[in-house]
Formats: structure tokens, sequence, C-alpha cells
């Protein structure tokens, strides 16, 4: 009786010590925690790629809405000046389009005029201040004339100013009757463009709208 107990404890003792079950948790804790730092390392990875994605998505969006929204608008009347019948000068005002100041530095501003006979890219001339009357701006480019207290080597258009562009076209070009573009491309925002036609009969001073 009592050797069939010691036999019964001694093959129970040696089962404890070939159990695995404690081992085999401590691999499947193993394999667990590894499997949770790899999806931890990848969900970090795919929110910082979306994060990324989607901050360069919004400087492409805001950049797009920058280069194709008006930062310049036409103020008044475009006029235009003629002597013995031909046309001397074209007068377009121009104010920023919304509350914020525009980069009006002439250095970076094309204007090109076009009609039926030419189309030309205009030097830059000599700007000047609103006292300058009537404005002087050699043929085949273009000017700035400032509004009053503005010198004339200002390079911002800041809200409530407005800039007078003085355009000289090549003098054989302009007839009477003649339709004409002019588009001014500053450095940002999108391209103003306008188009007139001079009057049947030229005068002296023309009102083109």
């Amino acid at each position: 009786m009592i050797s069939n107990f010691c036999r019964s404890l001694r093959n129970r003792t040696h089962a404890l010590w070939l159990e695995q079950k404690g081992i085999t948790g401590l691999e499947t804790a193993i394999v667990l925690i590894a499997f949770v730092v790899v999806a931890a390392v990848f969900a970090f990875t795919v929110l910082t790629t979306g994060l990324f994605t989607s901050e360069k998505a919004k400087e492409t969006a805001l950049a797009g809405v920058a280069a194709a929204s008006a930062t310049m608008q036409v103020k008044g009347s475009v006029t235009a000046d003629s002597n013995a019948g031909v046309v001397t000068l074209i007068r377009i005002k121009v104010a920023t389009a919304g509350v914020d100041a525009v980069q009006f530095n002439p250095a970076n501003i094309l204007v090109t005029y076009m009609d039926s006979d030419t189309s030309t890219l205009l030097g830059h001339g000599i700007d000047m201040e609103s006292t300058v009357e009537p404005p002087i701006c050699a043929a085949n480019s273009w000017c700035i004339r400032w509004s009053p207290g503005i010198v004339a080597t200002n390079t911002i258009l800041n809200p409530g100013q407005i800039a007078e562009i003085i355009i000289s076209p090549d003098t054989a070009a302009p007839a009477a009757n003649e339709q004409f573009m002019v588009e001014i491309i500053p450095q940002q925002g999108s391209t103003l463009v306008l188009s007139r036609r001079f009057p049947l009969s030229l005068s002296a001073i023309m009102n083109l709208n």
C-alpha cells in the first residue's frame, strides 16, 4: 500500500517536472508581443504617411487656389488717348481684388498687347507719380502711374490704392474700330485679361467701356 502510494507520488512529481504548459504560454506571450509591436510600427507608418500626404495635398490645393484666384481687378473706365488720328496711350486703372496686398514689382509683371496686326510683349518703361500729366511712356512699352501719395518706386499694391497701367503701343498698330486685348500677368495670382474696341472715330480722349 505504502509502496503503491510512493510510486504514484513519484509518477506525479515526474509528470510535473515534464509539464510544458508554462513554456508554451511564455512563447505565446512573446509571439503576441511581437505582433503588437509590428502592428504598432505599421500603424505609425500608415498614419505618418497619411498625414504627410494630406499636408502635401493641402499645400497643392492652396497653391492651385492662389494661382487661379484673381489678385487684381480693373477699377473704373479704360481710356485711350490719340493724336492726329493715331492712338498714343491706353490707360487701365487696377486695384487689389481682395483685402490682401499684392506684390506689384514691375520687374515681375508681364504686359502683352494684341490686336489684329500684332502681338507684342511690351517692355517696362519709367514709372511715374500721379502728378505727371500727360503720362510719358516710350512707344511699345508700359509704365505705372501711381495714385496720389505713392512714390514711383513702390512695389506693393495695398487695398484702397490704385495703379494706372499706361500702355504705349506701337504707333503704327492701333486704328479706329480695331479690337485689342491686353494681358497683365502678375507674379502671383491669375492673369488680368481685358478686351476693348477703339471707336469708329478717334478723339483726343476716349472712354473704351
